[in-house]
């Protein structure tokens, strides 16, 4: 993960700095979230409920059965949407999926739930 600029900083946009992230990086900030080990465990939780409180459910959550808690972000900007989470199904699991090139937002979204239902399937 290599933060460059506040999300909002126009100026330093048009300057070429520009954040970047894999889906490993995302995973192993998840992963550490999810044990409590991303600085310490109360952190850890406060995070996991800020996460838990995510509004924009049309991706990762869209694709799990009803009822099921997920903690998760989101993120797009021009033909890149994202999801990140952590599933906490009866065994919990961590999904990144990363989209890039799709003209349809719609598209993205659709295609991140049809991910998520495939791997709850195989994992549950």
């Amino acid at each position: 993960m290599n933060v460059l600029r506040d999300l909002e900083d126009a100026k330093a946009f048009e300057q070429g700095l520009v954040n970047t992230t894999t889906a490993q990086a995302l995973l192993a900030l998840l992963e550490a979230i999810a044990r409590g080990q991303a600085v310490d465990r109360e952190s850890s939780r406060q995070m996991l409920e800020t996460l838990e409180r995510q509004t924009l459910n049309d991706a990762i959550p869209a694709g799990l059965p009803a009822g099921t808690h997920v903690a998760h972000k989101t993120g797009d900007i021009t033909r890149i949407w994202h999801d990140a989470g952590i599933v906490l199904a009866r065994r919990p699991f961590v999904l990144v999926v990363l989209t890039r090139g799709l003209e349809n937002p719609k598209e993205s979204t659709a295609l991140i739930a049809g991910i998520t239902r495939e791997l709850y399937r195989a994992t549950q």
